[in-house]
């Protein structure tokens, strides 16, 4: 048997970095480097944007396949850290507060979404 490599960029293997890349962000935000929560952030847009992506597939109802599942618990574990913890600039404050907007569709539908502001507004004001 040959086993062919390749460098082709796959859904299957793009699915498969999104927990070692949320570890490896999140360890890096531990060891104190800058505000993790924008980065959390673009990573949240992308995985939104891969799972609408993934679910249009053969006529837009394919919500329960596996790769829209694990996009959908990857992206809940960004959520997570984001309104969880406390940004330490403008921007990651900024972050949490449109993550709300865009999540939220207009509507604080969840605790998250609560602590989130709370967070933001905590931040905003140590800053200023």
């Amino acid at each position: 048997m040959t086993i062919q490599r390749t460098t082709e960029l796959t859904s299957r293997s793009i699915l498969g970095a999104i927990p070692a890349a949320l570890t490896a962000t999140t360890t890096q935000a531990e060891k104190g480097s800058d505000d993790p929560i924008p980065t959390w952030f673009a990573a949240w847009g992308r995985g939104r944007e891969m799972w609408r992506e993934e679910a249009s597939k053969t006529g837009g109802e394919n919500f329960d396949t596996p790769e829209c599942l694990n996009l959908d618990s990857a992206n809940e574990q960004l959520s997570e850290l984001i309104a969880r913890t406390l940004a330490t600039t403008v921007e990651g404050a900024a972050c949490q507060l449109e993550w709300v907007r865009v999540d939220g569709a207009g509507d604080l539908c969840c605790s998250m979404h609560h602590l989130a502001i709370d967070n933001a507004i905590r931040a905003l004001r140590t800053m200023s």
